[in-house]
């Protein structure tokens, strides 16, 4: 934990300066933009279906004639007044992870640019040997993706729990959030036996430090802006983790 202490602390000093502050503002804009469009014209138009189907007396999902005690409770004022605030809950902790998402996919663009000026700055004896083709990440992202799949469909019946659907729902996201940084930023350093052996020797410093960032990201806005700081402490990461390795194939 002190290792990963003294990279954030360098991470930070980086991010601070130019030209990484410059780097952070289009993810954050375009991030904005995409998500403003997805509540405009998916979550306004869903809220006020939800909404006029309670105002007429009707329960959403729910069959009156299959279930018409439940039907009955859900139909008093305050009842339909907690399970809207619940479905708006729910909507805006969607909306807060898919901006993670959505700006760690941004922010793919501007790696290589990253990666490139922290060698310069602190790491100019580590030479970028990277064999990723175009074929490898994809074949990689293809089964990230259907991985994250495959746990939302776990996630999904956990869902119907309170106090637990939170909890549980943030983990298929921050499974895609950790993977997502760790392959983007070591496609850009490492050759991929390289990136096994890291990945398998520093996987506690590397689950410690994405923890970190998603749980930072889950307060609005925040992982909009700081997405760049997180690619520059992992890139720190793979960085000293990959002079350590090539030192020991030195010898």
């Amino acid at each position: 934990m002190k290792d990963l202490g003294t990279v954030i602390k360098k991470s930070i000093n980086d991010f601070f300066s130019s030209p990484f502050l410059g780097m952070s503002i289009l993810p954050f804009v375009l991030t904005t933009m995409i998500l403003f469009g997805i509540f405009l014209y998916i979550g306004g138009e869903f809220f006020q279906f939800l909404s006029a189907d309670f105002d007429n007396g009707i329960v959403p999902f729910i069959d009156p004639t299959a279930h018409p005690f439940i039907t009955s409770i859900l139909a008093f004022s305050f009842v339909k007044w907690i399970v809207i605030t619940f479905f708006y809950l729910i909507g805006g902790a969607f909306i807060i992870l898919v901006s993670v998402i959505t700006a760690t996919l941004i922010i793919g663009f501007f790696t290589p640019k990253i990666v490139k000026v922290l060698r310069e700055r602190h790491y100019s004896d580590i030479k970028l040997k990277s064999d990723f083709t175009t074929t490898t990440i994809i074949w990689l992202y293809i089964k990230l993706i259907a991985a994250f799949i495959g746990l939302m469909l776990l996630c999904i019946p956990l869902l119907l729990l309170p106090g637990v659907n939170l909890l549980i729902f943030n983990i298929p996201f921050y499974y895609l959030f950790h993977n997502m940084l760790v392959i983007d930023v070591a496609s850009n350093i490492n050759t991929q036996q390289e990136y096994k052996i890291i990945k398998k020797n520093t996987r506690g410093m590397l689950y410690g430090a994405t923890m970190t960032f998603y749980i930072l990201s889950l307060i609005p806005l925040v992982g909009m802006i700081f997405t760049v700081l997180f690619v520059i402490a992992i890139s720190h990461i793979m960085f000293l983790k990959t002079r350590e390795i090539r030192r020991q194939e030195v010898r």
